[in-house]
């Protein structure tokens, strides 16, 4: 198996793993821009292999393993496993986390359908359709 382990400790997870954020960097021309989109493809792969490592050593099914609990249970030990990195003490903790990584499954439902729609407009005001001075114009009269 691949040892994600040294690598788990110096990614950076905060709010920037949108994929939003992903896909504006993507569309960023600036070589920084880029750097970061790398970044966060890295990181997502080194999740994603941490994933598939909790799920081969615990068996179980690789695609009912949550993305988000395996975030939040690695940000939960990235400082222990930061300062014991491959130690003896790293390495137990590792297997924890490979345990709990395991443990969070998401639920099975095989009839669940989720479609892509917003029921209404965030904000309860009109689109700015026409030049702000002629709207505040047709404001004013009333």
């Amino acid at each position: 198996m691949f040892p994600v382990a040294p690598y788990l400790g110096s990614i950076q997870l905060g709010e920037s793993e949108q994929p939003l954020a992903l896909t504006r960097a993507a569309k960023a021309s600036c070589p920084d821009c880029a750097i970061v989109f790398y970044m966060h493809l890295l990181a997502y792969n080194l999740i994603r292999c941490l994933m598939w490592q909790a799920a081969a050593q615990h068996s179980r099914p690789l695609h009912r393993i949550s993305f988000a609990g395996t975030v939040d249970r690695l940000n939960a030990l990235k400082p222990c496993l930061q300062l014991y990195g491959t130690s003896d003490r790293g390495q137990r903790l590792y297997a924890l986390l490979l345990r709990w990584t395991a443990d969070d499954l998401v639920a099975h439902r095989p009839a669940r359908l989720e479609p892509r729609a917003v029921k209404r407009r965030a904000k309860q005001y009109d689109l700015l359709n026409r030049p702000r001075s002629k709207m505040r114009k047709a404001l004013l009269r009333g």
